[in-house]
């Protein structure tokens, strides 16, 4: 059962504190969405956050950030953007090949070279 969402003035005085969207929310037991609607609806927003949170970073980089090649002592790795499924989008497909000098090294070492 949901709680109902307090009133404007107690909104804002949660934002001015510097409490995110979805720590609202939880506190009063409702979906983020339909805290945001409220919000808007009253003509309250809240700032996007200058740092970003600590956690995992999104998959996607712009292409020009992007190292499409990692070369590394053993092995050179290759990364390759494909089509992700039936309905659309994309996924990074990362290829390990393993450096060709590494295996001349140890051909020479088993003596086969």
């Amino acid at each position: 059962m949901t709680r109902k969402l307090p009133d404007i003035r107690v909104l804002k005085q949660h934002i001015d504190a510097g409490m995110g969207r979805i720590e609202i929310a939880t506190m009063y037991g409702c979906h983020p969405d339909t805290l945001r609607y409220v919000m808007r609806k009253a003509g309250l927003f809240i700032a996007m956050r200058s740092t970003p949170e600590a956690g995992p970073r999104p998959a996607y980089r712009p292409p020009h950030l992007r190292r499409q090649v990692e070369v590394k002592p053993d092995r050179i790795i290759f990364t390759k953007e494909v089509a992700a499924g039936m309905h659309g989008g994309t996924m990074f497909q990362r290829i390990s090949v393993p450096r060709i000098t590494s295996h001349v090294a140890a051909l020479q070492d088993a003596g086969r070279c």
